[in-house]
């Protein structure tokens, strides 16, 4: 929220700054998903990791949208 206040101005919102944290937050967050899910495939068997593989597709199509 922080940040969209930041880029208000009397001019209107600067729009390239609000896409820089954006991207910036969605990089972050990616990051640390991949260092979780690496922390969780170091511990699986490659039985796991295999089983695992088939049921990721079916979570991350029904992943519910966050706002």
């Amino acid at each position: 929220m922080q940040t969209l206040i930041d880029a208000l101005s009397k001019d209107g919102v600067d729009k390239e700054k609000l896409l820089d944290e954006a991207t910036k937050e969605f990089r972050a967050r990616e990051t640390k998903q991949l260092e979780h899910l690496s922390q969780v495939l170091a511990i699986l068997t490659p039985e796991q990791r295999m089983e695992l593989k088939k049921l990721l597709p079916n979570k991350i199509k029904n992943r519910p949208l966050h706002n």
